[in-house]
């Protein structure tokens, strides 16, 4: 049956080892009842040599996204056989404490480009071309050393005028500039949630069709069908960037692949 195929999908054991593992969810009309836009959590990783595997979907009812819920996401991936996650990357600040709690020695990320959305939405148009440059200096810097000094010139000049804004960034400074405590060639993939966010549209692009799902099981049914077609086509590709840092690695004194 396929509520078995799609049970025994979402449990299987899964590599012990990821180099990043991004999470984020998207809402989905559902029908318990009464028809309600429910959360779909999400969860893709990229093994050590830039494949991609769709990790999992979950579903926890119409309360809408909890940092309860990323957390039981989190957990599970332990309990599939996740151990070694050099970054987890997410859109919600607040996954950062399941993160710290059952994976203690990954680090974590918060998307750059979401942040940078929002801050630009929050000021006035005049100023939005100005502060999008203060804030491209920050997130395109080489080193995090030149990011925090475009940090304190970004507080110097905008903090008057929006400190939450600024606020905002120094407080998640830790999160916002992880990526660029990892190789050059693959910081592109680090910095932003993109990866998953293209898996995200490619799901509701085929779930358009149906404006209701009639239930829990209708919706799980497309989804995971969706989800193993693009599993297999991620799976078969390798992100470049990757591929060169592994081939580095195998050129480095006393290393051999």
């Amino acid at each position: 049956m396929i509520e078995d195929e799609v049970k025994e999908w979402r449990n299987r054991p899964l590599a012990r080892e990821y180099y990043a593992i991004y999470l984020d969810g998207t809402f989905l009309s559902l029908r318990r009842g009464k028809a309600a836009k429910e959360p779909v959590y999400l969860a893709l990783g990229i093994r050590p040599d830039g494949r991609r595997e769709v990790l999992g979907f979950w579903l926890f009812g119409a309360e809408g996204e909890s940092a309860r819920n990323w957390r039981q996401v989190v957990r599970e991936l332990w309990e599939r056989g996740v151990r070694v996650v050099k970054l987890f990357e997410s859109v919600l600040p607040g996954i950062e404490e399941a993160v710290r709690e059952i994976f203690p020695s990954s680090k974590w990320q918060l998307c750059v480009l979401h942040t940078v959305r929002d801050s630009l939405a929050k000021v006035r148009k005049k100023d939005r071309e100005a502060l999008a440059q203060d804030l491209k200096a920050i997130y395109r810097a080489d080193t995090v050393k030149q990011a925090h000094r475009a940090l304190r010139e970004l507080e110097e000049k905008w903090a008057g005028k929006y400190p939450e804004l600024v606020a905002k960034w120094l407080d998640k400074s830790h999160a916002l500039l992880e990526f660029l405590n990892h190789p050059k060639a693959i910081r592109s993939y680090l910095y932003t949630t993109n990866q998953l966010e293209r898996l995200i549209k490619e799901l509701k692009r085929r779930t358009k069709v149906v404006e209701v799902f009639c239930g829990p099981q209708a919706l799980e049914k497309l989804v995971y069908l969706m989800l193993v077609q693009e599993n297999e086509r991620l799976l078969g590709r390798r992100l470049r960037g990757f591929a060169e840092m592994q081939l580095e690695s195998c050129h480095a004194p006393g290393h051999t692949c």
